[in-house]
């Protein structure tokens, strides 16, 4: 058994394969509920605006589009997260998982290709379906020219030009760089809650997680206002002062500063997910079973 020791990328590629071959009929489905989902969304906000001629009304949808897509995505990642114990829900898929002649490693990477990239391949391709079926009731509703075009590509454009780099005066607010890769790492960590969250419940670790998280959201709400009224005035009045006078500084070391300490948190996340995923293929944990 000295070959299942080390980390095989031959055997990952094997793990991945079944897993794909086994549930290819389950991750039809959420293609489909993802596709059917946004295409009523899409004809339905479109058929909102077939009494107008005005090209306003398409750069409106494409703003509602951006919105609802960047929500979707979220709730999608986030719940698909929680589902990263999904081969060991019962008693029968965890023998089976176990049977398995790869690492514990080389399951856990499976997974979290599963939750992660595979996640995001689900949700584009029931995306992309919903827009092609939109495109084929432009025609039908008697809406304007404008709603021929592919409107995914319009909205990725439409991110791209209102995120560049802000400035004030000429002079620029903050690192754009650092701001995106501050808000890259926080809906990094974000995921990675439930994804811890789904290697320690077993039964709707989607619910479950979010509930501790709105738990532990007001807990730490509470204990920051608890330390900002017991700081020192003159502190604070120090602090604004120097923010005033350094905009950009300030603002560029809080980005910085939130960025490590996110970063830290995300790993930290992944690290007990796997020490919960590795412990969960010998004992069944009964905290929080049900």
């Amino acid at each position: 058994m000295n070959h299942l020791i080390h980390f095989n990328f031959s055997r990952l590629v094997s793990v991945i394969k079944r897993d794909l071959v086994e549930n290819w009929k389950t991750n039809l489905y959420r293609i489909l509920t993802c596709y059917i989902i946004f295409s009523l969304i899409f004809i339905f906000m479109m058929y909102g605006m077939n009494h107008s001629s005005e090209g306003y009304f398409y750069e409106r949808f494409c703003g509602n589009v951006t919105g609802i897509v960047y929500i979707g995505l979220n709730i999608y990642m986030y719940y698909f997260a929680s589902l990263i114990l999904e081969p060991m829900r019962t008693k029968e898929k965890r023998i089976s998982y176990l049977m398995l002649p790869a690492t514990l490693g080389e399951k856990f990477v499976s997974r979290a290709l599963y939750v992660t990239i595979g996640t995001l391949i689900i949700f584009g391709c029931g995306l992309l379906l919903a827009e092609l079926t939109r495109l084929l009731f432009v025609p039908i509703l008697g809406v304007t020219e404008e709603f021929n075009r592919f409107c995914l590509t319009d909205v990725w454009h439409r991110i791209i030009s209102e995120n560049q780099e802000p400035t004030f005066y000429g002079e620029p607010v903050y690192s754009y760089t650092l701001m995106a890769m501050f808000i890259t790492v926080l809906l990094t960590w974000s995921h990675s809650l439930y994804i811890l969250g789904g290697s320690f419940f077993r039964k709707k670790a989607f619910i479950k997680t979010m509930g501790v998280c709105f738990l532990l959201m007001i807990l730490f709400g509470n204990f920051f206002v608890q330390i900002f009224e017991g700081t020192e005035p003159e502190f604070i009045e120090w602090l604004r002062d120097w923010a005033d006078g350094n905009q950009t500084q300030a603002v560029n070391t809080f980005l910085g500063i939130g960025f490590g300490l996110f970063f830290a948190l995300t790993i930290l996340n992944w690290g007990l997910s796997y020490k919960l995923f590795a412990t969960s293929q010998i004992t069944e944990r009964k905290l929080f079973r049900r």
